[in-house]
């Protein structure tokens, strides 16, 4: 098989145009949010016990946090100037 080619698994093409979504997510954001805001761990914590990267922890906690409402406005800042750097 060629590395450059994609195999595309139809059982998960349910997207109202037919396109691929991607693969499911195998990571609980339900729980990284329960253990960050009811158990009050940190993304360190959090990342050692679901066994993820703390990149992750972070992830799933700014996009609950911008749903939320609950972003600072040096939170926004600071988000935009490494979108920026990163040509993001």
């Amino acid at each position: 098989m060629n590395s450059s080619t994609a195999v595309i698994d139809h059982d998960q093409i349910d997207s109202p145009a037919g396109r691929y979504n991607g693969r499911p997510p195998k990571i609980d954001r339900e729980k990284v949010i329960d253990l960050a805001t009811k158990q009050g761990l940190s993304n360190a914590q959090i990342a050692k016990e679901l066994n993820i990267s703390r990149g992750s922890v972070y992830n799933i906690l700014y996009k609950w946090e911008e749903e939320n409402g609950l972003l600072t406005e040096t939170t926004r800042r600071r988000a935009k100037a490494v979108k920026k750097m990163l040509n993001v």
